[in-house]
């Protein structure tokens, strides 16, 4: 296998891994907010947006 094709199947899992992270904030959000109907996508954009903020600031640090 091509280091580039590792690179390619490395991103795929990271993709997957940041997707499952959303994911779960996403969740996290819903539940705290009281498990509200029809708030799928604020949960999911809000949660992709705190994931962002987080790795900005850990990369700034």
């Amino acid at each position: 296998m091509s280091d580039k094709q590792k690179s390619v199947e490395k991103d795929e899992v990271t993709q997957e891994q940041r997707e499952e992270q959303v994911r779960l904030a996403a969740y996290y959000l819903w539940k705290e907010n009281g498990e509200p109907q029809g708030t799928d996508l604020d949960d999911w954009l809000h949660a992709e947006t705190a994931l962002v903020a987080e790795g900005e600031e850990v990369a700034a640090e």
